[in-house]
C-alpha cells in the first residue's frame, strides 16, 4: 500500500540563468500544474502553496536573491486553475528585476484527502463540475502526455531541461548499447 505524501514539490534547475519575469512565468505554471497532477494523483487537496526562485550561489560575481513565499487557500484545493493562478501571483511577488535566477519550484503542503473534506458555507457551488474538468484534463494526460492540455500560462512550448550530460542508459535504451568491434 503506497503512504500519502505531506508534501508535494516540483523544482528545475535552468541550463542558463532567467532574467526576465516572461520567461519564469510558464517555467513556474507548468511546475504548478505538474504538482496538481501529483496531488490529484494521490487522491488529495492542498490548503498552502509556496513558490520559489534562486539565483546561481556558485556564481559570487553576480548578485544573489532567494525567495520564498507561501499562500494559504481558504478551502484545500487541487485544482490546476487555482494552483496556477497562486503560483503566478507569489512569483510576481518573488521576482526582482536584475537577478540570473537559476532554479525555481512550487511546494504543496498541508495536505488532505479530497474524500474527507469539510466545505465551508460560501463555497464554490460548481465544485462537482469543476472536479469533471480536472478528471478530463488527467485523463488526457495520462492517454497522451504531458503537455497534451496546457493552461495559457504556461505557455505554447514547454519546459526543456538540459539534458547534454546525461549518463547512457545501457540497461534500458536500444541506442545506448555498447558498441564492440574486433580486428
Amino acid at each position: 500500500m503506497q503512504s500519502t505524501k505531506q508534501q508535494i514539490t516540483f523544482s528545475r534547475s535552468f541550463p542558463t540563468e532567467v532574467y526576465r519575469l516572461e520567461e519564469l512565468s510558464p517555467i513556474v505554471a507548468e511546475f504548478a500544474t505538474r504538482c496538481g497532477e501529483k496531488l490529484r494523483h494521490q487522491g488529495s487537496r492542498c490548503r498552502e502553496l509556496s513558490c520559489f526562485i534562486l539565483t546561481n550561489r556558485h556564481r559570487e560575481d553576480q548578485p544573489q536573491n532567494n525567495t520564498m513565499l507561501s499562500c494559504r487557500f481558504e478551502e484545500p484545493t487541487s485544482s490546476t486553475l487555482d494552483l496556477v493562478k497562486a503560483a503566478e501571483t507569489l512569483l510576481r511577488q518573488c521576482y526582482r528585476a536584475g537577478f540570473g535566477y537559476k532554479k525555481a519550484g512550487i511546494t504543496l503542503s498541508h495536505l488532505s484527502s479530497a474524500e474527507e473534506q469539510q466545505t465551508s458555507l460560501f463555497a464554490n457551488p460548481d465544485q462537482a463540475r469543476h472536479n469533471r474538468l480536472m478528471e478530463a484534463i488527467d485523463h488526457l494526460t495520462q492517454s497522451y502526455g504531458h503537455g497534451t492540455i496546457r493552461t495559457a500560462a504556461e505557455g505554447h512550448t514547454p519546459f526543456r531541461m538540459n539534458r547534454d550530460h546525461l549518463s547512457p542508459n545501457y540497461t534500458t535504451d536500444w541506442n545506448d548499447l555498447l558498441v564492440v568491434k574486433a580486428k
